[in-house]
């Protein structure tokens, strides 16, 4: 891929002053902070890729400005780490790659300004939504609010090594999601609203850890699918209210698992919602669960 920078202009600047859960109160402390600003223009594209390696420090997500694909504001305490983006076309279809490159003194193609220095490193990043979006995060050590709400998300894959990680879905998903992928290894995962997903087919693979998956939202797609498969874990698991589900999920001495109150039992490990008429057309989920305690529930786990 070339290597590309899209400098910033002054409205992205000002758009500062209508994020304000983007924002915080950052003490002036770093030494090294630097900041760099990538944009990529809108023409004619009607979908965007991203492939985005982030690591150390602060994710959050917001709407890009008219005009733009994508926008991002990076904040990095180590002189020696320097974003790198590459973008590349196929036909109408924009490719990003964002990552943590290995810097050194070669800063050619990056633009640094010194706004304001944040405590930890940070990485802010702003997509359209006026496009179909494909989404790959690989996240690191870091603290994550991926809050995709408004956005037109066809598929999302998401790999949380050691991250704390918020997934938020507040409002209808505009398209349907192909599929949405989970890879959270000795991590927390919180996942809110995944029913305003619209998700076919929902994969998530925990290790160790803490993860709360709330299925509530918008009614799914009819037979839609989720895979969870969990290690040595707390798992929550909140499934729709009033919704045909079909659910998996089998105690075993290491794992308990709780059914939500009203399920129906059909056999070893298998259960059903008092909605099901067809099974076809039912949300399947399947839980597997390795060592730990399991816990499912009907409605959300704010109610």
């Amino acid at each position: 891929m070339s290597k590309r920078l899209f400098r910033r202009n002054a409205s992205f600047r000002n758009s500062w002053l209508v994020l304000p859960a983007l924002l915080v109160a950052l003490p002036v402390l770093a030494a090294f902070t630097e900041r760099y600003y990538f944009e990529v223009p809108h023409e004619r594209e009607t979908k965007l890729e991203a492939e985005l390696e982030l690591a150390l420090g602060h994710i959050a997500i917001g709407k890009a400005e008219d005009g733009y694909l994508f926008q991002a504001e990076i904040a990095l305490e180590d002189e020696d780490m320097v974003p790198e983006m590459d973008v590349e076309h196929d036909g109408r279809t924009a490719h990003i790659g964002l990552e943590l490159g290995s810097g050194g003194k070669d800063h050619s193609g990056i633009t640094v300004r010194g706004i304001r220095i944040p405590e930890d490193n940070e990485w802010l990043l702003f997509f359209s939504d006026r496009v179909p979006l494909d989404l790959d995060f690989e996240l690191g050590m870091a603290d994550a609010d991926l809050n995709l709400t408004g956005f037109q998300v066809e598929r999302l894959y998401l790999e949380s090594g050691m991250a704390k990680t918020h997934l938020a879905f507040d409002e209808r998903n505009p398209v349907v999601m192909e599929e949405l992928a989970i890879e959270a290894g000795m991590s927390t995962f919180i996942g809110h609203g995944l029913g305003n997903a619209r998700f076919e087919h929902f994969m998530f693979e925990g290790g160790a850890g803490s993860f709360e998956l709330d299925f509530t939202g918008a009614p799914l797609p009819a037979g839609a699918r989720a895979d969870i498969d969990v290690g040595m874990a707390s798992l929550r698991v909140a499934l729709p209210e009033n919704a045909p589900v079909v659910l998996y999920a089998t105690d075993s001495w290491l794992a308990q698992v709780e059914i939500p109150d009203g399920y129906i039992k059909r056999g070893k490990g298998l259960w059903h919602s008092p909605q099901v008429r067809d099974e076809d057309d039912a949300f399947l989920v399947r839980i597997e669960a390795g060592v730990g305690k399991v816990t499912c529930q009907t409605g959300s786990f704010s109610d």
